[in-house]
């Protein structure tokens, strides 16, 4: 996600395997003004000093890390226009650390970071879009994207961009043979599963871990993101005692996910919810429990 090409993806296991936290190379210089100091010049409007107590607060910098006040004031220096600001808040949006996880919040400060020339931004909007993370999936969308972070040498960006040329070849080269119409976002969006394909896998007795994308909108307690599907398995069977109550195995879903530097991850979702708040209280009763957990919007 995601980011979560975690990429993105965004989310926190798998967003940070790759690349880890878009402002960590800021850490060490805002580490050097105390926050007394510089809390002093963020509330007078500084934006620069904004994003870095922002910084400072995201990573423990001097004072405790604390993901809510990071948020805080990376939003203040965001809405000002400041183009790290914008991106670090994105992060924190498409992880669900400080705030409430959303893809599509997370997309909309990555394009306004990414619109002002960020390298890294427009890698990770790229993401999004090849992923249909919190946009309609669309490659073309990723094409133009990678392309600008490749421009700005944006590291692994020139492999997404070659991935990306090659599917879209693929793709063309299919419609030309079937004459088909179909544009290469839709080539890549998971098909619907449909009520007589869920009953055949029932009365097959086939198990719900092999499951590749979710079968309905809503929000999902995502657990963790694995490099395998047996050692997300294996994660299940070992907080089952912990969780006894809260998880149903039986609900429990395995989503494939594949990024396109080709590296793929197995998200571990528990139970599906039509609210986020019926959401958010498993993964609170979760997290009493030391199981760390965010809520998913599919």
């Amino acid at each position: 996600m995601r980011w979560q090409f975690s990429w993105l993806i965004i989310a926190w296991c798998t967003t940070f395997v790759l690349l880890g936290a878009p402002v960590s190379g800021w850490a060490q210089g805002a580490g050097e003004t105390s926050a007394a100091s510089r809390l002093l010049k963020a509330q007078a409007g500084d934006s620069q000093e904004q994003f870095l107590l922002g910084v400072m607060y995201e990573g423990g910098n001097g004072v405790a890390q604390d993901f809510t006040q990071a948020a805080h004031w990376y939003r203040q220096a965001a809405e000002h226009g400041h183009t790290r600001a914008e991106l670090s808040l994105g992060s924190l949006y498409d992880r669900g650390q400080g705030v409430e996880q959303s893809y599509e919040k997370a997309a909309k400060w990555y394009s306004k970071a990414a619109i002002a020339g960020d390298g890294e931004a427009m890698f990770f909007l790229g993401s999004m879009y090849y992923n249909g993370d919190g946009l309609k999936s669309d490659l073309a969308a990723s094409l133009v994207w990678f392309q600008g972070a490749a421009e700005k040498q944006y590291p692994l960006a020139e492999q997404a961009l070659a991935k990306v040329k090659v599917e879209l070849a693929q793709n063309r080269e299919a419609q030309n043979r079937t004459g088909s119409t179909i544009t290469p976002a839709a080539a890549l969006r998971p098909k619907a599963v449909n009520s007589q394909k869920q009953a055949a896998m029932a009365a097959a007795n086939t198990d719900p871990l092999q499951s590749i994308t979710p079968v309905k909108k809503g929000y999902v307690v995502q657990i963790g993101s694995f490099q395998s599907r047996e050692k997300a398995k294996k994660f299940l069977d070992y907080i089952q005692t912990k969780a006894a109550g809260l998880i149903q195995p039986s609900l429990a879903r395995i989503y494939k996910k594949t990024f396109a530097s080709g590296r793929v991850f197995y998200r571990l979702n528990v139970n599906h919810y039509n609210q986020r708040s019926e959401a958010n209280q498993q993964c609170v009763q979760l997290k009493s429990r030391d199981i760390d957990c965010i809520v998913v919007k599919y």
